[in-house]
């Protein structure tokens, strides 16, 4: 292989965008994984770490919050209820993993566009 093959591999190529890609996403992201939780984070998380995973299909048709604030919002969050229910394996109370995966699918989707 030549040097002038080297530039031309698309396989390289493809490996070195991604890797920009990864690193753009999730650089501005990094100084948050020390950072603790917001206002209703406490209950919502402590209250997935008690379900299981398999209520995702429910989250679709039924609001995620299960009435814990004693009203009903008008919203259906599903995967935000799913984030919270994997990351509660890590320790629901260590504000760290669910930052780390959050910036994890950033940089997922980053990579899909």
């Amino acid at each position: 292989m030549t040097p002038g093959d080297r530039q031309r591999d698309p396989t390289r190529s493809s490996l070195i965008a991604a890797a920009i890609v990864v690193v753009a996403a999730c650089l501005p992201y990094l100084s948050t994984i020390r950072a603790y939780f917001l206002q209703d984070d406490f209950g919502v998380i402590q209250l997935m770490a008690r379900r299981p995973w398999t209520m995702f299909f429910r989250w679709f048709t039924m609001p995620w919050t299960e009435d814990i604030w004693q009203y009903t919002p008008d919203e259906i969050r599903p995967f935000v209820a799913l984030s919270y229910v994997m990351t509660a394996s890590w320790g629901a109370a260590q504000p760290a993993a669910h930052h780390l995966l959050n910036i994890a699918i950033h940089a997922g989707n980053g990579l899909l566009v």
